[in-house]
């Protein structure tokens, strides 16, 4: 029998928490050097380099690691930060080798898993019934509705009801919207 326990959610959500705290104990350092590369597009490249990712281990780690990261460079040095968090990349890449068994080879796998998983329906697109055609249709759709928000809207609101409203409402449609997907049931 190979990794920890069965096979579980909690895998996951234990190797993406360490590998985002782990970047984001970088986070003063990585600005750092960022800001002394580009000096007037310092967050601008940061958003580029790291890109977008999303989950609630992210949200964790991106609430902990940087304070945690400055706290230790302030108080240490920055090279305690990068020691720091390259021994959590280990930690992170041993616990795949060791507790993931999807990282094992397929004779050292457990046997026990079950059914295999019907991607057919985890996705959520083919369980409310869209066709290929539709999904494209629905993707297209909410990439020139985010054009709109993030050109024309935004800068409508922002100069009408200022910045901090602006946040405020955005993060309310934001709501408005995950709820909307994870409610919906009809492809209307």
């Amino acid at each position: 029998r190979q990794g920890v326990g069965e096979p579980s959610v909690y895998h996951a959500v234990v190797v993406i928490f360490l590998e985002f705290f782990a970047w984001g104990l970088l986070t003063t350092p990585m600005l750092t050097v960022l800001h002394q590369t580009f000096p007037q597009h310092t967050f601008l490249m940061n958003g580029l380099i790291h890109g977008v990712k999303v989950s609630a281990t992210f949200a964790a780690s991106l609430v902990t690691s940087p304070a945690i990261g400055a706290y230790l460079a302030r108080a240490y040095s920055d090279t305690l930060v990068v020691v720091l968090a390259s021994g959590v990349a280990l930690l992170d890449i041993g616990f795949i080798l060791i507790a993931v068994p999807e990282s094992l080879p397929e004779e050292m796998r457990p046997v026990s898993w079950g059914a295999p998983i019907s991607w057919e329906q985890a996705d959520p697109f083919a369980v409310i019934g869209f066709s290929s055609e539709t999904v494209a249709t629905f993707i297209g759709v909410v990439g020139i509705l985010s054009i709109l928000a993030q050109t024309v809207v935004l800068g409508v609101l922002m100069r009408s009801i200022g910045n901090k409203n602006t946040i405020l409402l955005g993060l309310g449609f934001q709501i408005l919207q995950l709820a909307w997907y994870g409610f919906g049931s009809q492809q209307w």
